[in-house]
């Protein structure tokens, strides 16, 4: 069963010179050179690629919220917070400073 990868310009780079490492047509540091990676990097994207296939070249948290994300319940929450606060202090009734 064929799968379907969307790749961006980059990844398909980095995956052609992949290839060409794999295939002994080019060294870790050419390569490296290449996509201004260093030689480690050029390693776990071989061992990668060598065992995910083409799917392993693409970036693994695409389409994930990263870690530092707000959730925008969390932000409005903090706003409204905010809010209250400031009409509470314009209102002599808040002593927060």
């Amino acid at each position: 069963m064929k799968e379907l990868l969307t790749m961006t310009i980059r990844e398909i780079d980095k995956l052609r010179v992949i290839r060409q490492v794999l295939e002994h047509k080019l060294r870790w540091r050419e390569a490296a050179e290449q996509l201004r990676l260093s030689a480690r990097q050029i390693a776990r994207l071989c061992i990668r690629v060598r065992t995910d296939g083409n799917k392993g070249i693409i970036r693994r948290l695409r389409g994930r919220a990263s870690n530092h994300h707000w959730a925008f319940a969390k932000i409005a929450n903090a706003l409204t917070e905010c809010c209250v606060i400031s009409q509470e202090k314009e209102q002599g009734l808040c002593h927060v400073s």
